[in-house]
């Protein structure tokens, strides 16, 4: 399959990974102020499909973490990469891309955050 442009197949794929490994959040800033974030993450030991991942929709960064700092089992771990969406545009624009793929559970999740967002409008 070629990753190149606009494609259903490739957000049909995008979806797929999503559905597996990703996570659709919302969660209060650390500083306990009153600002809720969203994010979409998608994290594994595989950095060719993060990468691609990163490719199909141009948002978003992508971070290695070699660490499993807080972890109470010490055991080593394989490295993993994270590819992360936070800033509101750009989480809307995966969402609308990837939500007719999405299983029932996944998609509620990405519903709210598209509430959360257009509730609180789309600054960052």
């Amino acid at each position: 399959m070629s990753f190149d442009g606009d494609s259903d197949a490739v957000y049909a794929w995008a979806a797929g990974i999503l559905e597996g490994e990703g996570c659709f959040s919302i969660h209060r800033r650390k500083d306990r102020s009153n600002t809720l974030n969203t994010a979409i993450h998608c994290e594994m030991t595989d950095e060719d499909i993060i990468r691609r991942l990163h490719a199909v929709f141009k948002v978003g960064t992508v971070n290695a973490r070699k660490n499993m700092s807080g972890r109470k089992d010490t055991r080593a771990r394989k490295a993993t990469w994270i590819w992360s969406a936070q800033k509101k545009a750009d989480v809307l624009e995966v969402i609308l891309r990837v939500l007719p793929y999405l299983g029932e559970r996944r998609a509620a999740k990405a519903k709210e955050l598209m509430v959360s967002i257009e509730e609180r409008g789309y600054e960052n």
